[in-house]
């Protein structure tokens, strides 16, 4: 089976797209907080770019493929962590908040 037509692939591409689409929004409507958002579009990045880019060209064992997928998942979840935390700071400071 083609790597690019996996299902777990396919999943993970469209939920890094979906996230890449909620800090979009979010982030026109931040001051200082701005910045703890590329955290996750860095990580969003590596998703894409690592886990997901050339190196997923590579021959794998369903198996490695399966760890690969979960490794991408991991960093994946760390973004939508950073995103829902800024999303906190907003809540409780306010969009506008000051990075000391």
């Amino acid at each position: 089976m083609n790597v690019e037509s996996n299902p777990h692939v396919q999943d993970i591409r469209a939920r890094v797209a979906r996230e890449r689409t909620v800090i979009a929004e979010l982030s026109p409507k931040l001051g200082d907080l701005k910045q703890l958002l590329k955290h996750a579009e860095h990580r969003l990045d590596d998703v894409e770019g690592f886990f997901l880019g050339k190196v997923l060209q590579e021959p794998r064992t369903p198996q490695a493929l399966a760890i690969w997928l979960g490794n991408a998942e991991l960093v994946l979840q760390m973004a939508v962590q950073q995103r829902e935390y800024v999303e906190g700071l907003v809540k409780k400071y306010g969009a506008d908040a000051k990075l000391m």
